[in-house]
């Protein structure tokens, strides 16, 4: 029977497929219709409000659906029959809005996309501190917990726009950064040596205390009890708190014109050819034991060291150079003085006893350089003169009234006004003659300053990866027999 049917089917002549259609029943779109879409284009539009840019903004996407229909409509309508300007007009007009809306669309999703990339750099970690927010010295292990937790003000301290370090990855700009210091950027080499240098003292440190006695069993994931740091965060902690005024201080000077020369280069060219002549064939390997990867880093530290000895020699003679009176004023405040002092001291016996003709005769000599400071004498010919203190500097000495100065020497300082003399000050070194002077911060201050105020800028990838190469059995000599049988003691 299926047959039969598909044989009946093979016989149907062309003309039974294809219906005859004449010519008669094609209707033409008339300009009545036409009219009719474009008026029914227009009713679209003029019900959307146009008093304000923010209502346009504001249609929906069901209005929008319907304006598109009513154009593609338009179009359909024009391919058959030629518009009016009216009715070009209305069209453009449309076309134009869909051209507008797809502009905002286009910068709604930009804004969406920053807003997304803000909050990947803030969760990332831009704006966030580091682990070194927390770094600790050696000479802190054994102190209070909390002071070591915070032993360094590190607000300034961030990791690097996770962005950025993404782009520099891409490129390759900046592949062998690990820090950026207030613009000058730390290559990683020299980072991975400061932290073994770190991992170093820390192990060293554990060795003086006895909390370790065996490296075989020092573990640098093990948790440091006054930091609750792995002994590993406290080595990089410590490695970047070096670090941080090193560079601070670098930086300040390169603004000042303060460089490494051609002869400074010279002089570290010659000091490592020294190096190498003295360890021969065992350079390399007592580089590689002093936790130096390439000799380009020793070079590199040997430039490092050289430039902040000339930076910070720089500033000394003259700190307000550096600092402005702005940092100076923020920085300097009322719990410090400065003075400078003429001190005549008692002369000791035999004995070490100071007799009471040697306090006369000191008396006697201090009345007389008060006399003359009184009279208007140079103060600082007068120290040159006659000060008996050896470690009397030309800026004087600045203090707090914590007991760093004997308390005789301190509350006279305090009671004198800047640019005024004491009396004679008795204590148990001597007479004084005491002059307050203008207090200026000192380049040590300066540099505390500098590091808890620069811009600081860690790499993430490279922080967070950074290990302590450097062999501790190679470093400090294999375990002896006596420190093994210690250990199993105490098991």
């Amino acid at each position: 029977m299926e047959n039969e049917n598909i044989r009946e089917n093979e016989n149907l002549t062309e003309e039974e497929i294809t219906p005859e259609v004449s010519e008669n029943e094609i209707t033409p779109v008339s300009a009545d219709e036409v009219d009719g879409a474009v008026s029914e284009a227009d009713t679209v539009i003029d019900e959307i409000p146009e008093s304000t840019d923010s209502a346009e903004d504001s249609e929906d996407v069901i209005g929008d659906e319907w304006q598109n229909q009513a154009v593609e409509a338009v179009e359909e309508n024009a391919q058959t029959t030629e518009l009016t300007e009216e009715e070009l007009a209305a069209l453009s007009e449309i076309k134009r809005r869909r051209r507008k809306k797809g502009i905002i669309i286009s910068a709604i999703v930009v804004v969406v996309i920053a807003i997304m990339a803000y909050f990947v750099c803030a969760i990332e970690g831009v704006g966030s501190n580091t682990i070194v927010s927390k770094p600790i010295t050696a000479s802190q292990t054994a102190g209070d917990a909390g002071a070591v937790k915070n032993a360094l003000s590190t607000d300034n301290i961030k990791y690097e726009n996770p962005l950025a370090a993404a782009f520099d990855k891409i490129t390759g700009k900046n592949k062998d950064v690990a820090i950026t210091i207030n613009g000058e950027k730390v290559n990683r080499d020299v980072l991975n040596f400061v932290v073994n240098s770190s991992g170093i003292n820390s192990v060293y440190t554990l060795m003086q205390m006895q909390m370790i006695k065996s490296l075989d069993d020092f573990d640098w994931n093990a948790i440091d009890e006054t930091s609750d740091l792995s002994y590993l965060e406290v080595s990089k902690g410590m490695a970047v708190e070096t670090l941080i005024p090193i560079y601070a201080v670098i930086a300040e000077g390169e603004k000042h014109g303060i460089t490494l020369d051609e002869d400074d280069e010279k002089k570290i060219a010659d000091w490592i050819a020294e190096q190498k002549a003295n360890y021969g064939d065992e350079f390399e390997s007592i580089l590689k034991k002093s936790g130096y990867e390439t000799e380009e880093t020793l070079a590199e530290i040997q430039r490092i060291q050289l430039h902040m000895q000339k930076v910070y020699e720089d500033i000394s003679k003259d700190v307000t150079k550096y600092a402005t009176p702005k940092q100076m004023k923020a920085h300097l405040s009322d719990d410090k003085v400065t003075v400078k002092h003429i001190l005549v001291k008692f002369e000791e016996d035999e004995t070490g006893a100071v007799t009471d003709d040697a306090k006369a005769k000191a008396k006697e000599k201090a009345e007389e350089v008060l006399s003359k400071v009184k009279a208007g004498e140079d103060f600082d010919k007068l120290i040159e003169q006659y000060n008996d203190d050896p470690g009397a500097t030309d800026e004087g000495y600045t203090f707090a009234n914590d007991g760093t100065m004997v308390q005789e020497f301190a509350d006279a300082s305090f009671a004198l006004e800047i640019g005024a003399t004491s009396e004679l000050v008795e204590t148990t070194y001597g007479y004084h003659i005491i002059k307050r002077i203008e207090r200026k911060i000192t380049a040590d201050e300066y540099i505390e300053m500098l590091q808890k105020t620069v811009d600081v800028r860690i790499k993430k990838g490279v922080y967070d990866n950074m290990k302590v190469t450097i062999d501790l059995n190679d470093y400090f000599g294999a375990p002896t027999d006596d420190t093994a049988e210690a250990q199993t003691d105490a098991e």
